[in-house]
C-alpha cells in the first residue's frame, strides 16, 4: 500500500490488483469509528444496507458466470452462489484457448493476465491459497465496486471469456 508513480500502463494493472488489498485506518477513522460503533441502530441499519449492497454486486456477478456457464459449459466456467463473502469464487478452466490475438492462455497467471488487459478486472487464483498450480478456480472481489462498477466488470469480463476460442489439434473451433 503506497503511493506509486509510473507510467500508466503499468499504473493501471497496479490499480487493479490493488482491490484485493487491506489496509489499515488511520487515526481520525479510527476515532470516528470508535464514535459511531456507540450508536446501535444507525450500525444496524449500515449493516443492513451494507450486506444488501454487497449481495447484489455479488449477484451481478454471479449472474455473469452463470451466463457463461451456458455458453462453454459447467466443465469450463462455473462459480459458487454468493454466501456473504466480499468476493466470489469462480471457475474459469480456459488453459488452453485461445484469445482474439491467437495467444493461447497456457496457465493461470496467463488468465489472469488475460483478464486484467482484456476485461480491466484483477483475480486471485486460489493456489494463492494453497491449492495445485493449475487449479481454474480464482477469487473475484467485489467489495470495493459499485453497482455501476461491478456492473460495467461484469460486462467486459463476459465479453473477454466470450472471445476465448478452443484449441484442438487441427485447428481452431
Amino acid at each position: 500500500m503506497g503511493w506509486a508513480f509510473g507510467p500508466q500502463a503499468i499504473i493501471s494493472k497496479m490499480n487493479a490488483i490493488s482491490i484485493h488489498f487491506g489496509a489499515w485506518a488511520g487515526k481520525p477513522e479510527q476515532v470516528g469509528l470508535a464514535k459511531f460503533l456507540k450508536e446501535g441502530e444507525a450500525i444496524s441499519n449500515y449493516l443492513h444496507d451494507f450486506k444488501n449492497a454487497l449481495l447484489s454486486r455479488l449477484n451481478i456477478f454471479y449472474a455473469a458466470c452463470q451466463q457463461l456457464k451456458e455458453i462453454f459449459g459447467s466443465a469450463k466456467i462455473d462459480a459458487i452462489a454468493p454466501t456473504g463473502a466480499l468476493y466470489l469464487s469462480v471457475k474459469l478452466n480456459v488453459a488452453s484457448m485461445r484469445t482474439k490475438d491467437n495467444k493461447i492462455l497456457n496457465t493461470v497467471d496467463d488468465v489472469v493476465v488475460y483478464l486484467i488487459q482484456e476485461a480491466r478486472l484483477a483475480i486471485v487464483p486460489f493456489y494463492i491459497f494453497g491449492t495445485e498450480m493449475n487449479c481454474p478456480w480464482y477469487r473475484v472481489s467485489v467489495g470495493n465496486y459499485s453497482i455501476e462498477e461491478i456492473t460495467a466488470a461484469a460486462k467486459k469480463f463476459t465479453l473477454a471469456i466470450s472471445a476465448l476460442k478452443n484449441q484442438t489439434r487441427k485447428g481452431l473451433i
